[in-house]
């Protein structure tokens, strides 16, 4: 399939190991945001300790950000607001990603994830409403990434931009 010469240029999504201190993985993300153009940072954690989590946001956040990356805080849009992330990705359809847009919409992202187009989760902009989330017919999972457009990939896994 030859690419759209009017598509943006691909970006990369970066997951995190599971953290519990921000150090010393702060050095290594910084060394994959400097080598490569990173949309997307999302966090996830080893940790259920708040204050911990806030702690490892507010050290990570910024360093995401000031590589003209988001950083998404997996499975928290509470936490996400109140530690100044860019945003949150929550797994599947239902309550939590609907309590998710409406805390966090407009100003923060919202990404959603493992997704079933078997139950039909594919359809999450009739639940969400109109220039919520868009989502190719197939897919694993979508995201939002700013200035993105949706991503083909080979093979059974597919994501897609939100809206």
């Amino acid at each position: 399939m030859a690419r759209d010469p009017e598509a943006p240029p691909a970006r990369l999504y970066l997951i995190t190991p599971p953290l519990g201190a921000a150090a010393p993985f702060d050095k290594a993300l910084a060394a994959a945001l400097a080598a490569g153009d990173v949309a997307c940072v999302l966090t996830r954690f080893a940790t259920n300790d708040p204050g911990q989590r806030k702690a490892i946001l507010r050290a990570l956040t910024p360093l995401a950000q000031d590589h003209g990356a988001a950083l998404l805080v997996d499975g928290d849009a509470q936490l996400a607001a109140r530690a100044g992330a860019d945003g949150a990705h929550i797994s599947g359809v239902g309550q939590a990603l609907g309590e998710a847009v409406e805390s966090l919409k407009p100003e923060r992202i919202v990404g959603a994830g493992g997704l079933d187009k078997k139950r039909g989760d594919g359809n999450v902009r009739g639940h969400l409403g109109p220039g919520r989330i868009g989502a190719e017919q197939r897919f694993q999972g979508v995201k939002h990434i700013p200035d993105m457009r949706p991503l083909r990939v080979r093979g059974k896994r597919r994501s897609a931009t939100i809206a």
